[in-house]
């Protein structure tokens, strides 16, 4: 899905909206757009506080907690709009959606984003192997309620077609990414026999790794192939397995006995 919003000069606009949506040329094309969006959701809203902003780079929608007044939770959130955003009302309970949505606080979100960032990047580093591992699902449950935002810039970066498609692949990247680099020394291990290039260097325990000389080479190709294999498993045995199992789901549990057994 996505959110599209639209700019009125005041309520009595949307009745000029409305006709002019479905009248002549337009009515064909709004009827195929409305066919697909079975599930759509809409408000209305009035700019309640801070200057608007035309493009704005977060939205987090948000409601007034319970017992609190409308005016200290405007006082909450005057940090935000001093540092840009700004701050819709839904207007009279008009639209299944939540009561506030504030926008254009990107900078703020962005900074947060690059601590959590840093913070998981010396948690990763420091407490893989020790006990401070215990702390890794409290540690990126934080992330995870951060970026569900999206508001930040790094998350703007992370929405673009490439980070995408590695999101989209992930799980055949776990599932194969011991596989390829298994192969790799395999094959490396076959070089150095055949051509004495030297590769691999023995770590002292039995094990073998790639040697000085060839370890960035070697992660590179390591990467590359590692996406590459698994573009190829999500395609052909992910997607294919998901559909299946998803068909055989349904012939076990039609949709109307689902619908039964819901609480």
């Amino acid at each position: 899905g996505y959110e599209d919003w639209h700019l009125l000069e005041n309520s009595a606009a949307l009745d000029v909206l409305n006709d002019t949506a479905i009248s002549q040329a337009r009515q064909l094309p709004h009827d195929r757009i409305a066919a697909m969006a079975a599930d759509g959701m809409a408000g209305l809203y009035a700019l309640r506080l801070g200057p608007l902003n035309d493009a704005p780079h977060a939205h987090h929608w948000l409601s007034k907690p319970a017992g609190m007044s409308y005016r200290d939770f405007d006082a909450s959130l005057k940090p935000d709009i001093e540092s840009g955003a700004c701050l819709w009302g839904r207007r009279m309970t008009l639209g299944p959606t939540p009561e506030f949505c504030l926008q254009g606080a990107a900078e703020r979100q962005s900074a947060h984003e690059v601590v959590v960032i840093a913070a998981l990047a010396v948690f990763v580093s420091t407490s893989s192997m020790n006990a401070g591992g215990l702390l890794a699902p409290f540690i990126f449950a934080l992330a995870v309620a951060l970026f569900a935002h999206e508001g930040g810039y790094v998350s703007k970066l992370l929405r673009r077609r490439p980070f995408l498609i590695l999101g989209a692949i992930s799980y055949s990247i776990y599932l194969t990414h011991i596989f390829t680099q298994g192969r790799m020394l395999n094959a490396a291990k076959l070089a150095d026999n055949w051509f004495g290039l030297e590769l691999l260097s023995p770590t002292g325990d039995g094990a073998v790794v790639f040697s000085d000389a060839a370890a960035m080479p070697a992660i590179i190709v390591m990467v590359a192939a590692t996406i590459g294999v698994s573009v190829l498993t999500h395609r052909f045995v992910e997607m294919p397995g998901r559909d299946y199992f998803r068909k055989l789901a349904r012939k076990r549990f039609p949709v109307n006995q689902v619908s039964q057994i819901r609480p």
